[in-house]
């Protein structure tokens, strides 16, 4: 199973994934609190946006999800991520690569951690020992999560993790492609349906015994984990990081 470059790019440090819900914006605030700490960062899509937001402390993201059909996988964005020197993985399927899937292949392999996913029924009862990296089909979230548990990551944080339903306005922070509310909506409850039985999956497979995963949202519609504030959260970074 290649499942080795993701753990040498998370290398057992804590994975802190950013979301672009608007509650990002305290993260932004905020983010100096981690100048220094060695953390693995991570997120989906337009990712572009949130290295944005870690260069104000000299850091890039180690690990990028796109997947989704919109992302156009790969664009020269995509490319330019897993040409970088620096130790990272681009996260996707094969069925994503809309061109050069072989070339890619080739050229940048130990950059490149590919998982399948369907929307079959049966589905559900994966990742199993046959199929360790195949999830029921849904929001990127949910499997970016399972590849860092897969990856080593015994402390997940997730910043900017609000999800959304039809009562919410302004799903996205400024410069993110926007989706619709129902999307957002749909997304988030199938990932609370679905996620608590994707993680058992997650850890019956790939004999994972203890991880810790923290929302750092303060205004979320996920249910799945315990929701931390932002007080809690940087000062418990701090003294695991930091001692």
């Amino acid at each position: 199973m290649e499942t080795q470059g993701l753990r040498e790019v998370i290398g057992g440090r804590p994975v802190c994934i950013l979301l672009p819900g608007p509650s990002i914006s305290q993260f932004k605030e905020r983010v100096k609190e981690l100048e220094g700490l060695d953390i693995c960062y991570a997120t989906v899509n337009d990712f572009w946006v949130m290295e944005s937001i870690l260069k104000t402390i000299n850091q890039r993201l180690d690990v990028v999800m796109c997947s989704a059909k919109e992302c156009e996988v790969p664009t020269r964005k995509h490319i330019s991520f897993y040409k970088r020197p620096d130790k990272n993985i681009f996260i996707t399927e094969e069925k994503s690569f809309h061109h050069s899937l072989d070339k890619c292949i080739r050229k940048y392999k130990d950059k490149l951690f590919f998982f399948t996913s369907d929307l079959e029924f049966a589905s559900l009862a994966c990742p199993d020992k046959e199929r360790p990296l195949h999830f029921f089909a849904q929001a990127s979230l949910a499997i970016l999560i399972s590849a860092c548990l897969i990856g080593g990551a015994e402390t997940i944080v997730l910043f900017g993790a609000d999800g959304g339903d039809r009562r919410r306005q302004g799903l996205y922070m400024a410069g993110w492609n926007s989706d619709s509310e129902f999307r957002i909506g749909y997304d988030t409850g199938v990932f609370n349906m679905t996620m608590p039985n994707v993680l058992r999956n997650v850890c019956q497979t790939h004999d994972i015994t203890r991880f810790r995963i923290i929302n750092c949202s303060p205004d979320t519609y996920y249910a799945t984990f315990p929701v931390a504030s932002y007080d809690t959260t940087m000062r418990f970074l701090n003294e695991i990081l930091r001692g």
